[in-house]
């Protein structure tokens, strides 16, 4: 049968076990869970940054720090530099 663990779905389809795992994501540095090292912005923000600035991840991140996660605000930022 199916059941629901948080975020995930899990179903038994002919002995075979099946998940289907949604939620948001998040992007973290390596080895940095469980640790509040800084700020955890949405992957589609940083995307959403680089993609209209043409910059890399880091210069997306930095400006979102630099902004308090504000997508639009980093955009404006790095386009006025």
């Amino acid at each position: 049968g199916d059941s629901k663990v948080g975020n995930v779905f899990e179903d038994r389809i002919a002995d075979v076990w099946v998940y289907q795992v949604s939620g948001v994501e998040t992007v973290m540095a390596a080895g940095s869970a469980g640790s509040s090292s800084g700020p955890v912005f949405p992957a589609e923000d940083i995307e959403l940054v680089m993609s209209q600035t043409n910059c890399d991840r880091d210069t997306a991140i930095s400006a979102l720090e630099a902004c308090d996660g504000q997508p639009a605000e980093a955009i404006i930022k790095l386009m006025s530099e």
